[in-house]
């Protein structure tokens, strides 16, 4: 009985965690994590061509799910500052991980545009 108990209050701890890491403010500036680490400026950059091309990529695979409405409403692959914010992540789960999209993996041809992007330096203007 203690060990349900036990397990059931760590449960609910990591999806209190889990929940209160998922909210959103939506005037907050999404944290850079990409190599030169700044997004401002990056929703009214003009998108170079390889970001063009993930962002293509993510409108094909991903935008599904990461949008406002989808299951990771939280991850909006819409907005261009958010694909920036992201571009480390992306390239870790889609390219090094391999676990996104959940549908399959990614063809070895879009793998190769994220990894250019992102060592291009993952900004909205490469």
């Amino acid at each position: 009985m203690k060990k349900a108990i036990s397990t059931i209050t760590i449960l609910s701890f990591c999806f209190l965690m889990q929940l209160g890491c998922s909210k959103s403010d939506s005037t907050s500036t999404p944290t850079p994590t990409t190599p030169g680490g700044n997004t401002s400026g990056c929703s009214t950059a003009v998108p170079g061509s390889l970001f063009k091309e993930v962002k293509t990529l993510l409108a094909n695979n991903c935008v599904s799910c990461h949008n406002p409405d989808g299951q990771m409403p939280t991850v909006n692959f819409r907005d261009n500052c958010v694909i920036q914010s992201k571009a480390s992540l992306i390239k870790q789960r889609a390219v090094d991980l391999g676990n996104m999209p959940p549908t399959g993996p990614l063809s070895q041809n879009d793998k190769d545009k994220i990894t250019a992007w992102v060592t291009a330096g993952g900004r909205v203007t490469d």
